[in-house]
C-alpha cells in the first residue's frame, strides 16, 4: 500500500489500530491454551473433535 492509509494521524498513529489489537486478541485468547506448533495444532484438533464428535 503505498503512502500512509487515510486513517493515520500526522504522528503515524494508526486510529484503528487498538481496537482492531483488541478484537483479535480476544478472538486469539482460546487459543493460546496450546502451543504454535503441529503437537498444539494435533492437541487443538483432538479437543475440537472430542467436543462435537457424535
Amino acid at each position: 500500500q503505498p503512502g500512509p492509509p487515510a486513517h493515520s494521524t500526522r504522528a503515524g498513529y494508526n486510529r484503528l489500530g487498538r481496537g482492531k489489537y483488541s478484537f483479535i486478541t480476544e478472538l486469539q485468547a482460546p487459543l493460546r491454551a496450546w502451543p504454535r506448533n503441529l503437537n498444539g495444532l494435533k492437541a487443538w484438533r483432538a479437543d475440537v473433535m472430542g467436543r462435537f464428535s457424535g
